[in-house]
């Protein structure tokens, strides 16, 4: 009896079976086929708006848009720029020199810059002073320094002939001792200087 039963129905079941099986199959491919369309189209669609981002031109300002307030602050409008023309002559005021007329140099105004007189007098007389003929109109003269140099260093001694007032010579500060020549001198006269002035003379006769 079992022989007689498979060999009526055991085909049938195997070829439904078959059936079944081969259905499942078909579903789950085309369930396959349908997720691998979606995500071709939604890469397809990705690249897309990719591609139109990367070629928009970046946005700015649209002619006729008003400007932010940071713009207009950072580029302010240009006014009228005050006059460079080399005509244009600035008030002068009250204690200002009058402008030099054209051609000529404008007057100098007084330096403030300049240095004050020195701090101290000009130097007393010379001491000792005499003068020895040498023959052949030459002379030797000697003296010895100021007790009172006014506060200054001594910068040198002038010589003069005191007949006629006619200068000489002028030696050093450490120089006591001179020879001249100077025919028919009858007198002379000797004075210290230094950065104050000169001292006064001491005058000897021959």
């Amino acid at each position: 009896m079992s022989e007689g039963r498979w060999r009526y129905g055991g085909p049938e079941r195997l070829r439904s079976a078959a059936g079944t099986v081969r259905g499942r199959v078909a579903s789950a491919t085309g369930v396959l086929i349908a997720a691998g369309l979606v995500v071709v189209v939604l890469g397809a669609t990705l690249l897309m708006v990719s591609l139109r981002e990367d070629r928009a031109p970046a946005a700015g300002p649209k002619p006729g848009a008003d400007v932010s307030l940071a713009e207009r602050t950072e580029n302010p409008v240009a006014g009228p720029r005050p006059s460079t023309s080399p005509s244009a002559v600035p008030p002068s005021s009250p204690d200002s020199p009058p402008p030099a007329a054209p051609g000529k140099n404008p007057p100098k105004a007084s330096s403030p810059s300049q240095m004050p007189p020195p701090a101290g007098d000009p130097p007393g007389m010379v001491h000792n002073l005499a003068v020895t003929a040498l023959g052949g109109g030459r002379f030797r003269v000697t003296w010895t320094a100021v007790s009172d140099d006014g506060g200054l260093p001594v910068t040198g001694h002038v010589l003069r002939d005191a007949t006629d007032d006619a200068y000489i010579t002028t030696v050093g500060a450490d120089t006591f001792e001179t020879v001249i020549t100077r025919p028919g001198l009858t007198s002379i006269a000797v004075r210290a200087q230094n950065a104050a002035g000169e001292g006064e003379w001491a005058v000897d006769q021959i």
